[in-house]
């Protein structure tokens, strides 16, 4: 579940071949949500929230990356990552839900709600009469909040990686160097920059198209982002076979696994301690 495990010997080292996994994980997920193969799992009615979430989120995550092994086979490595990162957060919040009680969801739809009202008090102080208006249309904003033991992840997503076994830290890895190209940071001015003595530029020499980056370790996790969105809607599922085999096949010729667990901790946080792992 590293960007190292795409090193493995029994993986491959070409690009073309972790963005063919991942494009034919794409097209068969979308596929298979149109055939109408899917039954979700109610154990009640406030399940649906839960599976709707994670249903908007996985989508999301194969849409977006669509989008990012595009740009990533055009080897425009840097334009791709805020599409990366967009893909690595709606993967893995989706993965996060589908595997807790409704805790996890609830938390979730309560980060939504202050994030609503914070919206609307802002559109409500600008002056552009449209905006106010849209203020007014912001749905929701009365919804009561309940009290979860979800709180800090659904806030923080560092939080919320930690509640993942053995991937807290390396996730959280990823997500920083993504971040780093991802905002107006140095890290971004730099690369289109390189040392000129030349007065007259300032001392910089401008690279309008910087040089290609190495593309292996971000195809691998765009894909990998995919298994585990496609993953977060199998445990919604009544049927947990479908597309099981599939994904592990996928996962292994990654190096990486197509379910990450939740730790003990995670999971004793949950009201009902409802193990979800998946059948083996």
């Amino acid at each position: 579940m590293t960007l190292a495990d795409s090193n493995h010997p029994s993986v491959s080292a070409d690009p073309v071949v972790h963005a063919t996994v991942g494009r034919e994980l794409i097209t068969t997920f979308f596929a298979h949500l149109e055939a109408g193969q899917l039954e979700v799992l109610q154990r009640s009615g406030a399940d649906r929230g839960r599976a709707g979430a994670v249903f908007g989120f996985a989508i999301h995550a194969h849409h977006l990356g669509r989008l990012a092994l595009d740009l990533l086979e055009r080897e425009h490595v840097l334009l791709a990552m805020p599409t990366v990162r967009t893909c690595f957060e709606n993967a893995l919040t989706a993965h996060w839900i589908a595997q807790s009680t409704l805790d996890a969801a609830l938390a979730v739809f309560n980060h939504e709600l202050k994030q609503r009202r914070a919206m609307a008090d802002t559109l409500r102080e600008a002056t552009i009469p449209e905006f106010q208006q849209a203020a007014a249309r912001i749905g929701h904003l009365g919804d009561p909040t309940v009290v979860t033991g979800s709180a800090g992840q659904a806030q923080v997503f560092k939080s919320l990686l930690d509640d993942f076994q053995g991937g807290g830290p390396n996730l959280y890895a990823h997500y920083r160097l993504l971040c780093a190209f991802t905002h107006p940071r140095m890290s971004v001015a730099d690369a289109y920059l390189y040392p000129d003595t030349n007065p007259i530029a300032g001392g910089y020499g401008l690279d309008l198209n910087p040089a290609s980056w190495d593309r292996l370790p971000w195809v691998n996790l765009v894909a990998s982002c995919v298994v585990w969105a496609g993953s977060a809607v199998r445990y919604i599922q009544k049927d947990k076979t479908v597309r099981r085999q599939h994904l592990r096949d996928a996962a292994k010729a990654l190096g990486t696994a197509a379910d990450i667990h939740l730790t003990a901790a995670a999971l004793n946080r949950q009201p009902t301690q409802r193990r979800t792992q998946l059948a083996p």
